[in-house]
């Protein structure tokens, strides 16, 4: 990935990881999805406090993938790949 690329990120509450790639400058968009509505809205909250604009969703990892083909230039999956079945599938739309 190119500095400065944008970044799917399906982060075990979306937190700090997800908010210290923006700081570092390594991308310069983020959508973090989840399909935990308190996550997410825990997430939002710590960017809201350091006044960022990332886009986090609700949604299952494999349909939002398969729904946006190619689009990320990569893909951060931080402490929850533990949580999927069918690894290569999942691997493959990425």
């Amino acid at each position: 990935m190119e500095v400065g690329g944008e970044l799917v990120n399906k982060d075990q509450g979306l937190r700090e990881t997800t908010i210290e790639r923006l700081l570092q400058g390594i991308v310069r968009e983020i959508t973090g999805i989840d399909l935990s509505d308190a996550a997410l809205d825990e997430a939002r909250r710590a960017a809201a406090e350091r006044g960022m604009a990332i886009d986090y969703r609700s949604a299952d990892a494999r349909a939002f993938l398969r729904e946006h083909p190619r689009v990320f230039d990569a893909v951060f999956f931080h402490q929850s790949l533990h949580h999927f079945d069918a690894l290569d599938e999942l691997m493959d739309l990425v």
